[in-house]
């Protein structure tokens, strides 16, 4: 009984919390609100399917996810393809 304490002290602890409501991203300073989900993707040398991958992942995810392409020392036009199917780009 005494090894599960610890496991009940934080079930407890989050079902506090989970009580009390939070505040969005970005209320507090009037900024942007940030993405609920961004997903990596990724990507050197990818032009001919990084625009597919982009469209299928905006296609199977909700308006509050964010698709930000890693385009890592591409010497094609992933970084564009990439932008044009609707994601952010580091290059």
């Amino acid at each position: 009984m005494l090894a599960t304490l610890p496991l009940l002290a934080e079930l407890l602890a989050l079902t506090g919390a989970s009580l009390f409501p939070s505040a969005q991203a970005g209320e507090e300073d009037g900024g942007s609100e940030l993405p609920l989900l961004s997903v990596l993707v990724p990507a050197h040398n990818e032009e001919a399917l990084i625009g597919r991958c982009i469209r299928s992942l905006r296609a199977s995810s909700d308006s509050g996810v964010e698709m930000l392409v890693i385009a890592h020392n591409c010497t094609d036009a992933t970084a564009a393809e990439a932008k044009a199917a609707g994601a952010r780009v580091w290059s």
